[in-house]
């Protein structure tokens, strides 16, 4: 029983018997080695491979791909020199496998990394997108809308490079009527209809909303018509009491004038009345006198002058 130099005290060197083939001595001896470094190099692995497995990924499957090749040398003693050393040079020693595994570290960190960035640029060319639409959107919206549009709202995301977008928004429009003024209620549903779809993609609420201002024209439409009517029959009515207060007077003025004929009439009349009566007091008046001028005595007769003149 012996200890082999360089491995722990308690790793324990099988003993072979002496042979004179050099060869054979010599793939025993290697054979032996193997079976001890075995268990050591699983030790040395396990204790480096719990400090940089984190830290070094790749090291680990690197270091186990060594340990395979080691222990399928000790699974089969028969094996010669030339397959140990071509399984060695493709699978590389300990030490050149754990300086591939250091090196490709840091480009398999890297790789995620740049995917990781890769994601984030993409996000933040989404967003930026996102933020230009809302942005043209709500302006269309404003825009069009006028006095009638309240100003722009948004909602805000914030990306991998710590600036907000906007990603939401909205611009409050009145859709109230104007009062007893369906003319100005007609034109402002126009202006808010208009305002709705004013932007390239209208969304369901502008949707929404434009059907709101078009069921509100179609009231100030009917609005208006009624208002119509109602203007022309009052104005038929005005002119009818017009014409009736026309035809009043025509009548009044036919009847001055029928009166002021009537005592024109009447005036003749009693002029007429007048003379006959005058005329027949005269011949009265006369014939009185003749007679009694007739019944005097014509003595008397130079004693006064008869005036028959009236």
């Amino acid at each position: 029983m012996s200890t082999v130099s360089g491995v722990f005290p308690n790793a324990i060197t099988p003993t072979f018997a002496a042979t004179s083939d050099p060869a054979a001595a010599t793939r025993l001896r290697r054979e032996n080695e193997t079976i001890v470094f075995s268990p050591i190099e699983e030790l040395e692995q396990n204790a480096e491979s719990r400090a940089m497995a984190i830290e070094q990924p790749g090291r680990l499957e690197a270091e186990q791909n060594v340990k395979v090749a080691f222990q399928g040398m000790a699974a089969n003693p028969s094996a010669d020199l030339e397959e140990t050393a071509q399984v060695t040079s493709q699978g590389g020693t300990v030490g050149s496998l754990q300086d591939d595994a250091e090196n490709n570290a840091p480009s398999s960190m890297s790789d995620r990394e740049q995917a990781q960035l890769d994601a984030d640029i993409e996000l933040i060319e989404e967003l930026a997108a996102r933020d230009r639409e809302v942005r043209m959107h709500e302006q269309a919206h404003q825009s069009v809308g006028g006095q009638y549009a309240g100003s722009m709202e948004f909602t805000y995301t914030t990306g991998p490079d710590g600036v907000r977008y906007a990603t939401g928004g909205e611009v409050s429009i009145s859709i109230s009527k104007v009062p007893d003024d369906p003319e100005a209620t007609l034109e402002k549903a126009q202006t808010i209809q208009a305002a709705a779809l004013a932007p390239a993609e209208p969304s369901a609420q502008d949707r929404r909303v434009a059907a709101l201002a078009s069921q509100m024209a179609v009231e100030a439409q009917a609005d208006i018509r009624e208002q119509a009517i109602e203007a022309r029959a009052a104005e038929t009515e005005d002119r009818s009491e017009q014409q009736g207060l026309s035809a009043d007077a025509e009548e009044a003025a036919q009847q001055s004038r029928q009166a002021e004929e009537e005592q024109e009439t009447l005036a003749e009349l009693n002029e007429e009345r007048l003379n006959d009566f005058m005329a027949q007091t005269q011949e009265t008046v006369r014939a009185a006198l003749n007679a009694a001028y007739k019944a005097k005595r014509p003595e008397d007769m130079d004693s006064y002058l008869v005036d028959t003149s009236v």
